[in-house]
């Protein structure tokens, strides 16, 4: 089969093939990226509590307990020993009943979450401001935060590098075969080829963001 070169001139059908391959290049990449930042939005540092942490109240503080309505008051001077970060808060334990809550330590995690109100054990939830440790907690997430940024932009790199090597090649390789076949005149092979690849990137991207 030979092609009529005599007509070079750009017709509807062929600009309309050029512009689906444009669509289905630009699909590639706008996919690529979506796909390299959900991944890279995986990778997460999360605050670690210092072996021996103890944190002071600076303030008094009405606290309510995760687990029931109860409020609780906490006063100045009060020392606690945390056990998670929860944002820019700190999570810990509480009783006045000291010995009640070093045995309640020493339960593993189902029987703490069923027995503490037995216990009269309250797992309450307190801001930064409410500690004298207030910067040190403060510089241990902003150290994390830090990590965690420098983790996903070193993440979502190395995923989108390959993504814009074979966007260039996809391009290049289209240009010149739509070029070809549109001089062969099968724009209808060039419209379904675009269209079965802007639905294969369409169903990889939501495949891999859905990992």
């Amino acid at each position: 089969m030979t092609a009529d070169y005599s007509e070079n001139r750009i017709t509807g059908k062929t600009l309309l093939a050029f512009i689906l391959l444009f669509t289905v290049v630009a699909a590639f990449f706008y996919g690529g990226y979506c796909v390299a930042e959900s991944s890279a939005h995986h990778s997460i540092s999360f605050p670690r509590i210092p072996e021996g942490m103890y944190l002071t109240f600076i303030k008094d503080a009405s606290l309510k307990d995760s687990g029931s309505d109860t409020v609780v008051h906490i006063f100045s001077g009060t020392v606690i020993s945390p056990y998670a970060f929860h944002g820019r808060s700190m999570n810990f334990y509480y009783s006045e009943n000291k010995e009640a809550l070093e045995r309640f330590k020493t339960l593993d995690i189902w029987d703490q979450l069923t027995r503490a109100k037995e216990m009269g054990v309250y797992r309450l939830d307190a801001g930064f401001d409410c500690f004298v440790e207030q910067k040190q907690l403060e510089q241990i997430c902003d150290e994390v935060e830090n990590e965690t940024r420098a983790m996903q932009s070193r993440d979502f790199k190395v995923r989108f590098e390959p993504v814009i090597i074979c966007g260039v090649i996809l391009l290049a390789v289209g240009l010149y075969l739509t070029y070809v076949f549109s001089m062969l005149k099968w724009h209808a092979f060039l419209y379904v080829v675009d269209i079965i690849g802007l639905i294969v990137i369409f169903m990889n991207t939501l495949s891999n963001m859905c990992h």
